[in-house]
């Protein structure tokens, strides 16, 4: 609970800011001191056999009623309210404490050693760090000193000690503890003053740090850490005025004198702290959408300008960002060029039309260093719906899972080229799927056991030798079963695990050429290599190693290639190509037509052959109705096979044909002058055990025995 504003002067302890656990604890001791004090006073006055013990009613009354304010000091009063019970139980303890200081000096006489009580409770009841008590124990002495000193000096004072005769009397000596007692008040409240100021300072450090821990200091703009108490403060208020805005930090932010800018007092002013209520909200949760954000092409910023220019281009979006949603939500930065947005009472078509606005306003207005750019964004929407009573753990996993939503939806809109794209739930389930099969994806690559190599035969078009096969990944998984490349490879592109999975998929297919070249067949192994692999750095030497590793010839490997590592980066691409070229290595462009126009390529590259995909093969060598009781097929690509397989030739290269499952579309490769083909018509994707012995015998090694090898001949050890 935050005290009211002080009205006493600034030199003056405030009172009442101590924490309930402090002044609970501090209490706590002092009233078991007074109880202390207490039993010995009536301890006191029997072993001393005081005149009070000779008038029990009067001694024992006394005693009852101290007792009594004891009681009252211990209690812990639960039907007043928590300022009301600290003030009547401090109140209670100061009067006990003082009283009980009372009775010592009375039993002792007025003895000057008593007296020492007083100054010593003092600046005990002072640690209550309230005016009430403090008061309440002046008056006392007071009380004490004038009314029952004048009164009965003899008792307080001790008319007949040598201290009383030295000081030269009663009113000297009520002169001389009046000033020490007014010293000993005067030095509690210095120390009193100075817990309360070393207090406020602590407070003001601390709060500065969790205002740090929520804030993003490179752009003022809540964190990951403030937005997720945004979220839980959102969840818990069922509002969406300004006040919850005000209390989100959606006012205007004020530039700093140097550095970012920071909102004035920074982070989030009320956001649910740590150690919050945990209990269910009365009332139902209101709808929320959050919106993340990420910039296409940042990287190229810090590529290309470095570092400081894109700091400065995060200032810049932030600024323009705040622009468009000042007053509307809550804005943070996640980190890199993340962005969030979080919406009190948006649904997702609100959410998406705001995240719109902002793309087009970063289009509009994007510069950095002097440069214009050309900056874009993709946005992703959740919404929660609302209408739920939430406890603690309820609010962290909606927020939770608008987050992991948001974020899912954002990356869906960054591979459609960017946008908005709002959360489906479709969409979770595959990124669930996404998830557990890179996790064992992880766990496959470093077993012997779940991924396996099909081989398809290449056969030389003009004679039918086997002229070499492609490795083709298959994946027994250990729950899924068999699954196909189709629905794994799409997700290993997207994850560095893709390096140990090609360095994987290379070595058990020169692993089986091996085996087949120590059965006296020499089978070239075509493996597909990612463009992400192909340029990475130390893929040639790993390659290398491998062939030296197996003393295998290196023509027995090649190195199929898709058109996108030509597009994506073409000088790195044909500098890997011709270092795999010195070492006798082939290489091969993989589906040769359907991806970017490569043509342009084709005389820069030092590639050996070029493979057609199945889309130009399907129905070469037919026209309308050439096969009897059959579908009408249309006329195949016969010209524009033909015009790729001329300037392949012409460029030095073979052209293998993909898919060819019909004696007609080999008919007319050939006629076409085509080099390979490759397709069911002369076997499907099998294990090595399983590849024909009949094209296998095609690709017999000069010299080598010709009896026909067993099938664990063909397989590596």
């Amino acid at each position: 609970m935050t005290p009211p504003p002080s009205r006493t002067p600034a030199w003056l302890p405030s009172g009442s800011t101590l924490p309930q656990a402090d002044w609970e604890a501090r209490h706590r001791w002092l009233t078991l001191l007074l109880w202390a004090c207490l039993a010995a006073s009536v301890v006191l006055t029997v072993a001393m056999e005081h005149p009070w013990y000779a008038d029990p009613v009067v001694a024992w009354a006394g005693y009852a009623v101290l007792a009594a304010v004891a009681g009252v000091a211990s209690l812990p009063l639960g039907g007043l309210s928590a300022r009301a019970s600290r003030w009547v139980r401090s109140a209670a303890t100061a009067c006990g404490l003082m009283s009980v200081a009372a009775v010592a000096v009375a039993l002792f006489s007025g003895a000057p050693e008593a007296h020492f009580l007083f100054f010593i409770f003092i600046p005990l009841v002072a640690l209550y760090e309230a005016w009430l008590p403090f008061l309440v124990a002046v008056a006392l002495v007071v009380l004490e000193h004038g009314v029952v000193g004048t009164l009965v000096p003899a008792a307080v004072f001790g008319w007949q000690t040598p201290f009383v005769q030295h000081v030269g009397g009663v009113w000297h000596s009520a002169a001389v503890h009046g000033l020490l007692f007014a010293l000993a008040c005067a030095a509690s409240m210095i120390a009193w003053r100075g817990a309360e100021a070393a207090r406020a300072q602590a407070a003001t450090v601390v709060g500065e740090l969790q205002r740090q821990t929520r804030r993003d200091e490179l752009t003022g703009l809540a964190n990951r850490t403030g937005l997720a108490e945004g979220l839980d403060l959102v969840l818990r208020r069922p509002s969406t005025g300004p006040e919850l805005l005000a209390t989100l930090g959606a006012a205007a932010l004020v530039p700093s004198t140097s550095g970012p800018v920071t909102r004035p007092g920074g982070g989030l002013p009320g956001a649910a702290a740590p150690g919050a209520d945990t209990s269910v909200e009365d009332v139902e949760s209101m709808p929320v959408a959050v919106v993340v954000m990420d910039l296409n092409r940042f990287k190229e910023v810090n590529d290309t300008l470095g570092h400081s220019a894109g700091d400065q281009l995060l200032r810049s979006v932030a600024t323009t960002m705040r622009s468009v949603v000042d007053g509307v939500g809550l804005l943070a930065r996640l980190g890199g060029d993340e962005f969030a947005l979080l919406l009190p009472g948006a649904d997702g078509q609100s959410g998406t039309a705001i995240a719109e606005l902002l793309r087009q306003q970063l289009r509009e207005g994007a510069q950095v260093a002097g440069i214009d750019l050309d900056l874009d964004l993709s946005a992703g929407v959740a919404v929660h719906p609302g209408g739920e009573r939430l406890d603690a753990a309820g609010r962290a996993r909606v927020a939770e899972d608008l987050l992991r939503h948001a974020d899912i939806a954002m990356y869906v809109a960054k591979a459609s080229g960017g946008g908005a794209t709002e959360f489906d739930p479709a969409l979770d389930h595959h990124s669930t799927a996404r998830l557990e099969i890179t996790r064992d994806l992880r766990i496959a690559v470093d077993r012997d056991d779940e991924l396996l190599l099909h081989f398809q035969p290449k056969v030389s078009a003009s004679d039918g030798r086997l002229v070499g096969v492609e490795a083709l990944v298959r994946w027994q998984h250990p729950v899924r079963g068999f699954m196909p490349p189709s629905d794994f490879i799409p997700v290993l592109e997207r994850t560095d695990l893709v390096h140990a999975f090609t360095d994987k998929v290379l070595e058990l297919g020169l692993d089986q050429a091996r085996a087949w070249l120590e059965a006296g067949y020499d089978v070239p192994v075509a493996v597909n290599v990612s463009p992400r692999c192909l340029t990475h750095p130390g893929f040639v030497a790993s390659v290398a190693q491998m062939l030296a590793v197996r003393s295998l010839p290196a023509h027995l490997l090649r190195v199929e290639i898709t058109e996108d590592a030509l597009v994506g980066d073409p000088e790195a691409a044909a500098s890997v190509i011709t270092q795999l070229r010195s070492m006798g290595v082939s290489t091969s462009i993989d589906d040769f037509g359907t991806g970017y126009s490569s043509l342009s390529y084709l005389r820069r590259l030092p590639v050996d052959e070029v493979k057609l995909d199945r889309a130009f093969v399907t129905g070469l060598g037919l026209v309308a109705g050439a096969v009897k009781d059959g579908p009408a097929l249309p006329v195949g690509d016969e010209v524009l096979v033909s015009s790729i397989i001329d300037l392949a030739h012409r460029l030095d290269m073979k052209v293998v044909a993909e898919g060819v499952e019909h004696s007609h579309e080999l008919l007319a490769l050939v006629t076409m002058g085509c080099d390979v083909t490759q397709g069911y018509l002369h076997g499907r994707p099998t294990p090595a055990a399983a590849v024909s012995r009949e094209l296998l015998d095609t690709a017999r090694l000069d010299g080598a025995p010709t009896a026909a090898p067993t099938r664990s001949d063909l397989s590596p050890v």
